[in-house]
């Protein structure tokens, strides 16, 4: 499917007033779960834990969830496609931003909301410029609820650049002169 097949039956699903499915369940999903741990969490690059037979909750943002790419609220199916891992932390941070939206959304916030959970799960970076007030949303949940400013995490293979410093050309004379310290 594509985005656009995903934003009008997201938009479709909001206009019905649907019930959403029920949460994932299973003895899969504990495959899944397991297969995260350790792994980094694809928009904070967090390590992601596995905690099994434990309730999660807002104090563990580092453990492993299910995400639903496009949200059973908006008519998100427990289908394999539409399932992914984050972190606990950016799970809830994600859910928050529609709910702060809820009460004034139309169908145009809805395609826009789509997007933005599609673009952030395939590329942290770029959903920051392309969707600024979702990002800020965001980030301001993930500061609030784990008192830490949120990073997006560099693209692997992508490394920045170290400072180099300057060479300095001096005589013996003026480098036995110069103060320690470095230049």
């Amino acid at each position: 499917m594509n985005l656009g097949a995903i934003q009008q039956r997201a938009l479709t699903f909001w206009r019905s007033g649907k019930k959403k499915i029920k949460p994932y369940n299973g003895p899969m999903k504990h495959v899944i779960l397991r297969g995260a741990n350790g792994r980094s969490c694809p928009i904070c690059a967090t390590e992601m834990v596995h905690y099994s037979k434990i309730m999660i909750d807002h104090t563990m943002p580092e453990a492993a969830t299910i995400e639903h790419i496009l949200p059973r609220a908006l008519g998100g199916k427990n289908e394999e496609k539409n399932l992914t891992t984050i972190c606990n932390g950016c799970n809830r941070a994600r859910g928050l931003v529609f709910s702060d939206q809820i009460n004034s959304v139309n169908s145009a916030g809805i395609r826009r909301y789509v997007g933005w959970l599609f673009l952030h799960i395939e590329d942290p970076i770029e959903s920051q410029f392309e969707f600024p007030a979702e990002h800020r949303r965001f980030s301001n949940h993930w500061r609030f609820h784990y008192h830490r400013n949120y990073v997006a995490p560099k693209p692997e293979g992508v490394s920045t650049p170290t400072k180099r410093r300057r060479a300095v050309n001096m005589s013996a004379s003026a480098r036995r002169q110069r103060p320690t310290g470095g230049v």
